[in-house]
């Protein structure tokens, strides 16, 4: 399994015929026991498609990246946000490739795959979505299968899952940015919401909801505060009528996707011990099974929900908040020392009257520059903190910058 790269189609084969709960037993179980490994695999392959060097014309990167997708069933946080911006760093070379693997992911029954498949390929889409080659020979023809995969009618692997769902329609909004024909106005009207159909449109409530369990798949702060913020006035420790229903929605999903207590009890409260022996450590942390399916369970009811109405939002473009990664994988800032200007003046002055000098500082030549840190290009500054402190003299001054947008009569 961890041999020849070719073994991943093997592995592929022999994974995607199993139940959710199936896979996740053996190989997401095997995943995490080894995920200090796998970091280091997975941090390997996304070094290798950051470069432009020759490994990236082997057919190896190819079968990395799919061993890499199938990680994403992790629980295991690091190793899945690890996953998914590797495989966001493989589509900034290979876009056409990565969706062949999306393509792929959709045809897999878990959505914890597909949901960060199509993060990475929305992130990739962002980052060229200015790039010529990109946008005029590829974005079209994803949008358009993507579109016929997902939000055709009776299209194949549409879903209400909420998140997944998004990073769909936007991937083929920006396809029609660029191309207005991409789509017929009545395709363009099932790409928008609200959606009446496609995905799970029957939600029975299962009759036992663990109400007065000891220990179930949905524990106390997931029942009280995510299932809450998708049920009118149910974001609290109350018990409304429509928040046990939602309750039991979810229940049903997250027994149709294979949770049981004979099968899962025992791996979830091992990992619930683990966190709690890892929680001061820097050690990722890792979701219980329970947990798993209960995020999934409640991304698809919102999506639902949504379609109904029954969420409070301000528009048709409504972005739901519980996304757990930026799909753009943004690069810390650089650190560079741009501020010089001593804003304490003369220290021979007396500390009285010093505060008194009414001349502030003049930060003009901040504002706009030609070179930051040795990069020589045309800089304004839109937002800023400035700060010094002085603990021999007793003196401190600070300044905020702040961008406005001025009428030109008044400038």
């Amino acid at each position: 399994m961890n041999g020849h790269p070719f073994n991943i189609d093997f592995l592929s084969k022999e994974l995607e015929i199993l139940s959710v709960a199936e896979r996740d037993l053996l190989w997401t179980e095997y995943t995490r026991k080894i995920s200090e490994q796998l970091l280091n695999f997975v941090g390997y392959y996304e070094n290798v498609f950051k470069l432009n060097g020759d490994f990236l014309n082997s057919e190896e990167i190819h079968f990395g990246a799919k061993k890499i997708m199938w990680y994403l069933t992790s629980t295991n946080r690091l190793l899945r946000d690890s996953a998914t911006r590797s495989l966001y760093y493989y589509g900034r070379q290979f876009p056409e490739k990565l969706f062949e693997l999306v393509k792929y992911s959709l045809t897999i029954n878990d959505p914890y795959i597909q949901e960060r498949t199509l993060a990475a390929l929305y992130g990739v889409t962002l980052a060229k979505f200015s790039d010529d080659s990109f946008t005029k020979k590829i974005l079209g023809k994803i949008s358009t299968e993507l579109f016929k995969l997902m939000f055709e009618f009776e299209s194949p692997y549409s879903t209400t899952h909420i998140v997944i769902r998004d990073y769909a329609r936007r991937i083929i909004e920006c396809g029609l940015i660029h191309n207005k024909l991409l789509l017929q106005s009545k395709e363009i009207s099932r790409l928008r919401p609200p959606y009446k159909d496609g995905g799970t449109r029957n939600w029975p409530k299962h009759k036992d909801d663990f109400a007065n369990a000891e220990f179930g798949p949905i524990l106390m702060d997931f029942e009280n505060y995510q299932i809450g913020y998708i049920v009118k006035d149910g974001h609290s420790y109350d018990n409304p009528p429509e928040k046990r229903k939602v309750r039991g929605n979810i229940y049903w999903r997250i027994y149709q996707l294979g949770w049981s207590r004979d099968s899962f009890e025992a791996v979830d409260k091992e990992i619930l011990n683990y966190n709690y022996r890892q929680s001061r450590s820097d050690r990722a942390k890792v979701e219980r099974y329970g947990k798993k399916y209960s995020w999934i369970a409640y991304f698809e009811i919102a999506g639902y929900r949504t379609d109904l109405g029954l969420l409070e939002r301000g528009s048709d473009d409504y972005r739901f908040s519980d996304v757990d990664i930026d799909p753009t994988f943004p690069e810390p800032p650089l650190s560079a020392h741009v501020f010089k200007m001593d804003l304490l003046g003369d220290r021979s002055l007396e500390l009285l009257k010093w505060l008194k000098n009414k001349i502030a500082p003049d930060f003009k030549q901040y504002l706009q520059t030609n070179e930051i840190a040795n990069y020589k290009q045309e800089w304004i500054c839109l937002d800023g903190f400035i700060s010094q402190k002085d603990t021999k003299y007793k003196r401190q001054m600070f300044g905020f910058i702040r961008p406005m947008l001025v009428s030109n009569k008044y400038w």
